[in-house]
């Protein structure tokens, strides 16, 4: 099954890159006293963070979920079903079973909004914040990425768009 996994990693070098100025700089157009008051408008006008209709990561699920032809959520397609759970051998098949899980097309609707690095970017309360958010969100894009390259799923699949 291909995943966006092309999209991922470039979404993860971007949030990676960005820069106290760039923050300061959307800061400014967006709010002329330059309190930051939405770090998610921040990071929506930077990478399209926070909404479908603008993330790049569900615009390459979309693709993937058409060209498949399957009748499945497009979401299923994103990287980020695969979480962070110790063992992906224990459970092969996606099935939920709350505790080993990696790929779990049932919660992937949510994925991207579950882990807690979506809401420490979402809620940053000043630019220091909003980078150590980023930092945390890129720790946690790595984690997916080991996972999906070394799963049945992603093994071999480095190429995928």
């Amino acid at each position: 099954m291909e995943m966006n996994y092309k999209a991922f990693k470039e979404l993860r070098d971007r949030y990676y890159s960005i820069t106290m100025d760039e923050i300061r700089e959307i800061e400014r157009q967006l709010q002329p006293e330059s309190s930051l008051d939405n770090s998610e408008s921040i990071m929506k006008l930077l990478t399209g963070f926070g909404d479908k209709q603008s993330c790049t990561l569900c615009a390459e699920a979309i693709k993937l979920a058409a060209y498949a032809g399957s009748p499945r959520s497009y979401c299923n397609y994103c990287l980020w079903a695969f979480h962070p759970y110790p063992d992906y051998e224990a459970n092969p098949e996606g099935e939920y079973d709350g505790e080993n899980d990696t790929y779990n097309p049932y919660i992937a609707a949510i994925a991207c909004i579950d882990p807690e690095s979506y809401a420490t970017v979402r809620d940053a309360e000043d630019a220091y914040d909003l980078l150590q958010a980023l930092q945390d969100r890129v720790e946690d894009m790595d984690k997916i990425i080991d996972l999906y390259l070394t799963s049945d799923i992603g093994r071999g699949n480095e190429h995928t768009i």
